[in-house]
């Protein structure tokens, strides 16, 4: 039976996970989180002006502070309880609100999808023999009308979140392919005529450029370093080498603050002792 529709659709997103793509809808999770949070504060004044109002019915009332079967049993009379039943509803009303915070942490911290694979995606369901268009009315919208930062993906193979494989991935790859790569790659989609690049193996590439990157900036400083014969200007290129070996590792790494500053405190060392090592 041949697929179609949404059928067809996560079929081609079982296949290739990158395509994987679904809204976050941050704004109506906001939305809802701050509508449960107001709903929570009018129910705890609520239950303020229950408290003031059962203590003044009758002194054992004003136990319920201290007394929490009593606040229980409260429930089962005839003229009280409403203390008790403004308890309940805020119960409720506090667990579907932990809920809803807690799954929205959840789906925020999902990584969001990137421009490549939002363009794949929008690319197979515009082609006649990919999705064909078959969203319909308001759904059309559905990936069209998406923002980057609105859509998140559930591609668990991902590159470094670094701008030099965004950049790579995004930029370099889909210029490759456009030109060159379209005529050896073999289509992973006969039908669609889509193509799909082994991750493991630009993976790989991404790694080799950037260790051949840092190897070559620091046999750069060194060679630039040995034929500078004045103290000063040394020490100039040595500081202008480790800002350019820190933003290096900025752009192609995704480390942190801490690993950056060790790794150009590492660098700086190096040619210190260099330039200790060649002076005397």
């Amino acid at each position: 039976m041949e697929l179609k529709g949404y059928f067809k659709l996560a079929k081609w997103m079982d296949y290739h996970p990158d395509t994987a793509i679904f809204r976050q809808f941050r704004q109506l999770q906001l939305r809802n989180l701050l509508f449960k949070q107001a709903r929570i504060i009018e129910l705890e004044e609520e239950l303020k002006l229950a408290v003031e109002l059962e203590r003044g019915i009758d002194l054992r009332r004003e136990t319920y502070d201290e007394d929490g079967s009593a606040l229980t049993a409260s429930s089962r009379e005839e003229d009280g309880g409403y203390q008790k039943e403004k308890m309940d509803e805020i119960s409720d009303m506090l667990k579907e609100y932990n809920e809803a915070l807690l799954l929205a942490k959840q789906v925020f911290a999902i990584s969001p999808a990137s421009d490549r694979e939002l363009k794949v995606l929008q690319n197979w369901l515009n082609h006649p023999k990919g999705g064909n268009g078959f969203l319909r009315h308001i759904e059309i919208g559905t990936w069209r009308d998406a923002r980057i930062g609105d859509t998140i993906s559930l591609n668990q193979q991902r590159f470094d979140d670094d701008a030099f494989s965004h950049w790579l991935t995004e930029r370099v790859f889909d210029w490759y392919h456009e030109r060159y790569g379209y005529r050896r790659q073999r289509p992973v989609d006969v039908e669609s005529g889509f193509s799909e690049y082994s991750h493991s193996r630009i993976s790989l590439l991404i790694n080799i450029v950037s260790i051949a990157m840092s190897l070559l900036l620091i046999l750069l400083s060194i060679v630039v370093l040995y034929f500078t014969p004045s103290p000063q200007l040394r020490l100039f290129i040595a500081a202008l080498f480790t800002f350019l070996f820190s933003l290096m590792m900025a752009l192609v790494t995704s480390a942190g603050r801490l690993q950056l500053f060790m790794a150009s405190a590492t660098f700086a060392s190096v040619q210190v002792v260099f330039i200790t090592g060649t002076t005397t």
